[in-house]
């Protein structure tokens, strides 16, 4: 079982690890940094933050694109972020799901979680791939939208039977949760978190 799960995992490719690497975030700071998020949205947003930060450091995106990736993301729709604009561009939002929020606990519906992953997925996508024209960068991440849905399916699944425990997960939420000294992740999370 365990090798069949394992090869599974391997067949989603980085589209289904990028998702499942944002989605044990996200779990880890729905279980345990809930009360320290200014709201839900925070914390949708503040996976992306903790799982992207080499990028963000980088200046490759802000916090502006992930916002309008999970205003995109209620809405149903795949849409070019800020950071991905290329001069002159004028391309649409393409819808690809119904639109979708939170439940009624704060944490967010399966189907936000899913289409926000294929906004963030576009968005590092876009980063490696910066010749990349945005429409087929769109069209990607929608074709890809099945292996998202996997991959975060079967990260809950193994959640919930074994109460998972990824080390390295845990250590990076600890380390910007609880940051030693000053540094732009902290400066972003704060905009995120209750003062």
């Amino acid at each position: 079982m365990g090798l069949f799960n394992g090869l599974k995992k391997l067949s989603q490719g980085n589209f289904g690890l990028i998702s499942r690497n944002w989605g044990y975030i996200y779990c880890r700071l729905l279980q345990f940094h809930k009360n320290e998020f200014v709201d839900a949205k925070s914390i949708l947003i503040g996976a992306s933050v903790i799982n992207a930060n080499p990028y963000l450091l980088k200046n490759k995106f802000d916090l502006v694109d992930l916002h309008v990736a999970l205003r995109y993301a209620e809405k149903g729709v795949c849409g070019i972020l800020p950071s991905q604009m290329k001069v002159g561009s004028n391309i649409h939002p393409i819808p690809h799901a119904h639109p979708a929020g939170f439940n009624s606990d704060g944490s967010a519906s399966f189907e936000l979680m899913i289409n926000y992953c294929v906004q963030y997925v576009g968005l590092l996508l876009s980063i490696h791939t910066p010749r990349m024209d945005p429409r087929d960068v769109l069209n990607t991440t929608i074709i890809a939208k099945p292996k998202i849905s996997e991959s975060l399916n079967m990260l809950f699944r193994e959640l919930e039977r074994r109460k998972g425990n990824n080390y390295i997960a845990n250590t990076l939420v600890q380390s910007v949760m609880n940051p030693m000294g000053d540094n732009k992740i902290s400066s972003f999370m704060s905009e995120l978190l209750k003062k």
